[in-house]
């Protein structure tokens, strides 16, 4: 159990590299395919073996539902997930789970609800699919909860190091540009003199 729990937090790891390498950065990375390619392996991979694999595959099948895999990286990792789900084999599915999970799960993919629009945090953190699975541990199954949060975890962190480095970069491109703003001053100064 604790190697699928490392597996969900090293994809959510991935999968936000491959978010910020395909959303947040101005240049290409070649690499992004690569950690696509891996994710989609790991996540085809913990939905063929894991014991939770029901709450990866709703959330997986969610997004794609919702429409939310919108690039072409994510939608080469999803098309590496179903080819590896092929090669490890389909999950026997408890089906009442998966279709708590689905609907919890597409509820995190909306961007606002029809009555209500949904804070600036809760669509980061996405806590629906969280929460639906805490039911599970009353019942003694743990491992729903457990593995998407070990996924959360990888995903959280990495956008934790990302807006830190962004943060910081815009701090550095914003003091490079007063100087250059002072440096030009002093150079249009002479012109005139």
């Amino acid at each position: 159990m604790i190697g699928y729990l490392i597996l969900a937090v090293v994809c959510g790891i991935l999968v936000k590299m491959v978010d910020y390498l395909e959303d947040d950065s101005k240049r290409k990375h070649p690499i992004k395919w690569v950690l696509a390619f891996s994710y989609g392996i790991i996540i085809g991979y913990l939905i063929s073996q894991a014991p939770f694999s029901e709450i990866f595959i709703a959330a997986a099948l969610a997004q794609i539902i919702m429409r939310k895999v919108d690039t072409a990286t994510h939608k080469f990792g999803y098309l590496v997930m179903l080819f590896s789900l092929a090669y490890f084999g389909l999950p026997y599915l408890a089906f009442g789970a998966f279709i708590v999970f689905l609907v919890f799960a597409s509820i995190d993919e909306l961007d606002g609800l029809i009555f209500w629009n949904k804070p600036e945090w809760v669509q980061e953190m996405r806590p629906f699919l969280i929460l639906s699975s805490v039911p599970f541990l009353f019942f003694g199954n743990w491992s729903y909860f457990a593995g998407i949060l070990c996924f959360d975890a990888g995903y959280l962190t990495v956008k934790k190091i990302t807006e830190s480095v962004m943060n910081k970069n815009t701090v550095i491109n914003a003091k490079k540009g007063q100087t250059r703003k002072k440096s030009g001053k002093r150079r249009s100064k002479r012109k005139r003199l």
